[in-house]
């Protein structure tokens, strides 16, 4: 009995951790410098073709950090960071930094911004075509004290 309530508790736990959901957290409402986030890497479009593409870091790590069409048509989805396979780990020191990460649509000035947790991905909440969507997303994380 205490066995199948530790596996009920612990199974619970790692839903919550593996949800994925429509990106909609903004805690902030200045671009994410203002608020103790760092530059993670700036991500450009790679079109794979029959109306997929995938978003890679420039910054010579080439970390896949985001898909296009993948999931759904038309749908923008950010992998996990720190969550089972992760991105995070493949690159700048194979460690996960950060607890939060800001998602972001070519220029951070323009507000299009969203937040998650290092465990979480997320949709953005738009739909594009291939030749609407974004040519490159920011990724910034937090590395500040308090919240």
């Amino acid at each position: 009995m205490l066995l199948c309530t530790l596996l009920t508790i612990f199974s619970a736990i790692c839903s919550a951790y593996a949800k994925h959901v429509t990106c909609s957290w903004r805690p902030f409402t200045k671009p994410p410098w203002y608020s103790s986030f760092f530059l993670y890497c700036i991500a450009d479009l790679h079109d794979i073709g029959s109306g997929q593409a995938e978003y890679h870091c420039n910054d010579g790590t080439y970390l896949k950090i985001a898909d296009f069409g993948k999931l759904r048509p038309g749908v923008l989805e950010w992998g996990t960071p720190c969550g089972g396979g992760g991105w995070a780990f493949g690159g700048k020191g194979g460690v996960c930094i950060a607890d939060i990460w800001g998602l972001c649509l070519g220029d951070t000035c323009n507000g299009s911004c969203f937040y998650m947790k290092s465990f979480d991905d997320c949709e953005w909440p738009a739909l594009f075509n291939i030749s609407s969507a974004p040519k490159s997303v920011e990724l910034w994380y937090y590395n500040g004290w308090g919240f």
